[in-house]
């Protein structure tokens, strides 16, 4: 089988790895030294969208931010629940990820990694959060969570995998629920639409 690592870009060089690939700022980082790349920080997640942060490296995307989903993301009333990236770090993605680089036909099934043994320590010692929170927890816009019952839980797991869109933009507006919890972005001002991958 052929090395799908592509090359890092010179912007995350310095981002922790596993087995070649670049571990996303926004995704669990575990005890042990690897990522649950199936599960997000809910801070980091949250703090992406309120200052416009990249999904992959953390840093502030000052120019044309890239998000990338699905069908249900481009949709009229859609939103994209995955944090903005910038365009280099989009590029990377659109080859690294498995899901968006369309080699998978469906979503992984079984439990996250978080959801585990290994997942039950937090690595920062300064954390409060108790271990890593599955992913049945909402996290609201005053930081406050809440559990969703098993059928409130959109939950991708073995599900057939969707074709990707890259959507380039230069701005967003948030996505909230009628309750008031953040529910991701809206990209405004769009520059471009274009198909990633299909499974």
């Amino acid at each position: 089988m052929a090395d799908v690592r592509p090359p890092i870009p010179l912007r995350l060089t310095d981002r922790p790895q596993v087995g070649g690939l670049v571990c996303p700022w926004v995704n669990v980082r575990l005890a042990d030294g690897t990522t649950d790349f199936r599960q997000t920080y809910g801070q980091h997640w949250r703090r992406a969208w309120l200052e416009q942060l990249c999904q992959v490296d953390g840093q502030r995307i000052a120019g044309t931010l890239v998000f990338l989903g699905g069908p249900n993301q481009l949709a009229e009333d859609g939103y994209f629940d995955e944090p903005p990236l910038h365009p280099e770090c989009a590029a990377y993605v659109t080859r690294a990820c498995p899901m968006v680089a369309g080699r998978m036909t469906h979503y992984r099934s079984g439990p996250a990694l978080t959801e585990g043994a290994r997942g039950a320590v937090c690595p920062d010692p300064g954390c409060d959060c108790g271990g890593w929170q599955p992913t049945k927890q909402i996290l609201h816009g005053d930081g406050s969570c809440s559990v969703l019952g098993d059928d409130q839980r959109a939950d991708p797991t073995g599900e057939p995998a969707h074709a990707w869109f890259a959507v380039w933009a230069r701005s967003y507006a948030l996505a909230q629920g009628t309750d008031g919890r953040l529910l991701g972005g809206i990209p405004h001002d769009v520059v471009r639409v274009r198909e990633v991958s299909r499974p």
